[in-house]
């Protein structure tokens, strides 16, 4: 058996909106965000059917333009650009905790003119690591920064590094078959990981409300309690799951409708780094949907960021989600001919998985600046001037 990251990313995806759907009919509501609110069985059974109808669209493209037969890589990168990734992860990390910027629940900013601050902004690290990493031909310099990355994430406050290094781990050995072996080393690391997932969560909280990860270590015996068990698995679940917020949108579409159409905040389409600088050199300021729902919904002190999903769009736009299906043409279809034919198969799994992670979701900009980024590498790899 070979495991497709995408496909396992699809399946658990739906699989968890569908058991919050059941849960949701016998509870008569769905846990959101902070708020156990109820709904009516109707919206809820609705807003799944429109996150299976994304879920289709996404599997639809991936169809049209993944080929197990494309060669593992077009692209191949020496130990050299393993050792300067490396080498930019410890310099952002070094940097990100001296200044206390790109912290999880930390929104500071380097106030004024500074090259460190324009360079990181640049290269953004993180991205770079994903596409890098997954097309080294080193595979020793690939555990390693992979392990760095895990270790940064971690500091840093955010969980889903896990996640997204399974994601390269199986995009960059596809096809990755399944053996004895491997699937014992693999639930190995599974229970480790369910044993210690409070102790994750916990530092996660920690590290956002602002403490140090050392501060953290004199704390950690109190994570072994069943109530920190059962909350940080029901914490998992909930990631990977958003239909009480596409039933909450749902519910409250025609006022958001109007609210969009006043520009009380912004369109899916401005969402990434490109779009974010345009509109800062244009003196143009404003927000998200991701945030504003937290700020509308939770009040104005709450400051995170929430998933409105590729649903919750659909709802608040009506007829105009035609406009929003080709934008995701363009952002994903395109793409993912240009990555496939230029880079290989390891990359275009990596995006079609990204596809689900955050645009489903409705993180456009988190899955656009990968586009953009892998575009742009393609592009300096390929082209030849």
């Amino acid at each position: 058996m070979v495991i497709n990251p995408f496909y396992l990313m699809l399946c658990l995806h739906f699989l968890f909106n569908a058991v919050a759907l059941i849960l949701g009919v016998l509870d008569g509501g769905v846990l959101v965000e902070i708020e156990f609110i109820e709904f009516d069985p109707i919206v809820l059974f609705y807003s799944f059917l429109i996150q299976v109808f994304f879920l289709l669209l996404l599997l639809g493209f991936y169809f049209l333009f993944f080929n197990s037969k494309n060669p593992f890589n077009e692209i191949h990168l020496s130990s050299s650009w393993g050792r300067f990734l490396l080498v930019i992860q410890v310099l952002y990390l070094a940097y990100s905790f001296y200044y206390g910027v790109n912290i999880a629940g930390n929104h500071a900013r380097i106030e004024g003119f500074s090259i460190l601050n324009y360079l990181f902004i640049i290269l953004q690290v993180d991205i770079l690591f994903l596409i890098v990493s997954v097309l080294l031909k080193s595979e020793r310099l690939f555990w390693l920064n992979l392990f760095f990355y895990l270790f940064s994430m971690l500091l840093r406050g955010w969980m889903g590094g896990f996640l997204i290094a399974f994601i390269l781990y199986l995009s960059r050995f596809y096809p990755l078959r399944i053996s004895f072996r491997l699937g014992f080393s693999l639930s190995v690391i599974f229970l480790f990981l369910l044993i210690f997932l409070p102790v994750m969560v916990d530092v996660k909280w920690h590290i956002r409300s602002g403490g140090s990860i050392f501060d953290f270590m004199s704390l950690i015996s109190d994570s072994f309690s069943l109530d920190k068990y059962i909350y940080s698995y029901g914490y998992l679940v909930n990631r990977f799951q958003h239909l009480g917020h596409v039933a909450l949108l749902l519910e409250n579409s025609s006022f958001l409708h109007e609210l969009y159409k006043d520009g009380v905040f912004y369109g899916y389409s401005l969402d990434g780094l490109p779009q974010y600088y345009a509109l800062k050199l244009f003196g143009v300021d404003g927000i998200l949907l991701n945030s504003f729902m937290v700020g509308h919904f939770w009040g104005d002190g709450a400051t995170w960021n929430t998933n409105p999903g590729l649903a919750g769009w659909f709802a608040i736009l009506g007829v105009e989600v035609l406009f929003m299906l080709i934008y995701m043409f363009l952002i994903v279809a395109v793409p993912y001919y240009f990555i496939r034919k230029y880079a290989g198969n390891s990359l275009f799994l990596i995006s079609a998985s990204f596809s689900v992670v955050f645009l489903f979701h409705g993180w456009f900009g988190a899955y656009l600046n990968f586009i953009v980024y892998s575009m742009l590498f393609i592009l300096i790899k390929k082209v030849r001037i």
